[in-house]
């Protein structure tokens, strides 16, 4: 799923801006989220072809991330646009864009300075009953605009509906941008529709050359009709490869708690491999691995 109101609706009747256009806007627009600040990527610096051998636990991150990605693009795709478009309103403390017209509803962005370093913005729609707002955010400067933090919220049942898609949900992002990518990612009752509401918490940094990725989830990883709970933490430093460690219980283990670590080299072959119950095959030896011990979950 990508932006639930398109990102042509934002585009109508806009030219170029010229460089004076953005010194004027800059402030407002770094207040905004964007793809470069608060999207999540797993991406090992390895040649083309790397998911065909990497292990297990890496794979299953880079499809959760994909996934969590793809659904935070409906809002960053949308703020990434408007920082090309030229605002239709200007304020000594605000900017708007739009409304653009979308299938019979105008939509507009706006961001708005509060208070000292406090920036408000959000998207409406417009429809016939009224204003709308469906992306909500607020961003605190830090020693530059860009350069601090906030939190954003989607409504992604209020966009849905006006898109006539049966998608429902909130989407929260708490972010930290002040040192690098920190995020707290949090999905509540999410559903397209076709599968049961899902909630669950993402935690994601990308700090001075080395990822963390923690999630949680529970699915039948056996095929037994019975549902594990799973908690992986992924770990990489570019260049030098990474580790994934898994605990896992409940479902058909019933008491047992299962540990399993996965290491890979820069060129994402498995180096190191061992679990707590006998599960796997052991391999390698954990000293190969970039970091050194296990490491659960902490930041859910």
């Amino acid at each position: 799923m990508r932006t639930l109101l398109p990102l042509a609706a934002l585009l109508a009747g806009c030219g170029e801006i010229s460089n004076a256009f953005l010194l004027e806007d800059t402030e407002f627009l770094d207040a905004l989220p964007s793809s470069a600040r608060q999207s999540v990527s797993i991406e090992p610096e390895a040649a083309k072809g790397w998911l065909d051998h990497a292990p297990t636990l890496l794979l299953i991150s880079h499809q959760v991330s994909s996934s969590l990605n793809e659904l935070l693009l409906g809002v960053l795709e949308t703020m990434d646009h408007v920082r090309t478009l030229r605002p239709s309103e200007r304020t000594e403390n605000g900017r708007r864009w739009g409304p653009y017209p979308y299938e019979g509803v105008d939509v507009e962005v706006w961001s708005t300075r509060t208070g000292s370093g406090r920036f408000d913005w959000g998207v409406d729609a417009l429809p016939e009953s009224g204003q709308l707002t469906y992306i909500a955010g607020t961003h605190y400067a830090g020693d530059s605009v860009a350069a601090g933090d906030g939190q954003f919220t989607w409504l992604l049942g209020a966009s849905a509906e006006l898109s006539g898609e049966p998608t429902r949900g909130t989407l929260v992002v708490d972010y930290d941008n002040r040192a690098g990518i920190d995020l707290l990612v949090d999905i509540e009752d999410f559903s397209d529709g076709a599968s049961a509401p899902l909630t669950a918490r993402y935690a994601y940094r990308l700090l001075e050359g080395e990822g963390d990725f923690q999630y949680t989830f529970s699915a039948d990883i056996n095929d037994d009709g019975l549902a594990e709970d799973c908690e992986i933490r992924t770990r990489w430093s570019i260049g030098q490869g990474g580790r994934a460690d898994a605990v896992v219980s409940g479902g058909s283990l019933g008491d047992t708690v299962e540990r399993w670590s996965q290491c890979w080299d820069p060129g994402v072959y498995l180096v190191y491999e061992a679990d707590e119950q006998g599960f796997v095959t052991p391999s390698g030896e954990e000293s190969a691995c970039s970091f050194p011990t296990f490491a659960e979950v902490d930041r859910i």
